[in-house]
């Protein structure tokens, strides 16, 4: 049993202050704000129903100044979104720098997938708790053949999609469409496996997302399918098979 540290907790009060500043954005917007209930109320003179939006804005542009001034202080990444080696995410058995690779991971499917949903997934907000177990669920595929080398890459991508699907990080008001969610994962999935696992000459998510995109589409009722009713996968197996070496 894997107790929470200090790690965690800060993951969980991070996705805690993501969902206030995600509530302060609906209710900034006077359409998300009309449409996140039914009126049960009578309808509020207009003067006050722009007074309320301005003052919902005004909390979200001060909640994005912080934000950015707190950029300095957060531990350094990479310079864009993007995978590192897999042996950075699940190269090591010692606790502590098992937690670092536990961060890693997370860290970069959290960029990676936001920014997938960019423009794709209107509203959506990103739980980076939900990602750690994504981390633990990979872990275990590794560690059950003994070592990583010994793990076939699409066997790796095949955990990760179902992982995604399982944990389902994305969140909001209203519910993110699912089957936008479902083809983000397939296409995180596919970038997952051309860069982490070296299948592809170069590592810029941002180039190889827009053909994972496309490419994940054309198929993409097998990874609902996957998604939403388990069981066999040997069919995802072999479709995950074909775009990796469609991509690579």
């Amino acid at each position: 049993m894997r107790f929470p540290d200090g790690r965690d907790l800060k993951r969980n009060v991070e996705d805690q202050l993501r969902g206030v500043r995600h509530l302060v954005r609906l209710l900034g917007s006077d359409d998300d704000r009309n449409r996140l209930a039914r009126k049960t109320l009578p309808e509020p003179p207009a003067e006050l129903e722009r007074f309320v939006g301005r003052t919902f804005r005004v909390v979200d542009g001060i909640m994005t100044a912080v934000e950015s001034a707190a950029q300095p202080f957060r531990t350094p990444r990479p310079a864009r979104p993007g995978f590192r080696p897999a042996s950075v995410y699940f190269g090591s058995a010692a606790p502590a720098d098992a937690e670092e690779c536990r961060a890693a991971l997370v860290d970069d499917l959290y960029r990676v997938l936001k920014l997938a949903a960019q423009d794709r997934l209107d509203n959506s907000l990103l739980l980076k708790t939900r990602l750690t177990g994504v981390h633990d669920d990979l872990l275990t595929k590794a560690r059950a053949a003994g070592e990583l080398a010994a793990v076939q890459p699409v066997d790796l991508c095949l955990a990760l999609f179902l992982s995604l699907a399982r944990h389902h990080p994305f969140a909001g008001a209203p519910e993110p469409d699912q089957d936008t969610a479902i083809h983000l994962y397939a296409a995180v999935t596919l970038v997952f496996g051309l860069t982490s696992l070296g299948a592809s000459e170069t590592d810029d998510a941002a180039t190889l997302l827009t053909d994972a995109m496309l490419i994940s589409g054309a198929r993409l009722e097998t990874f609902v399918k996957a998604a939403r009713e388990g069981g066999d996968t040997s069919e995802l197996k072999k479709v995950l098979e074909t775009l990796l070496s469609h991509l690579g």
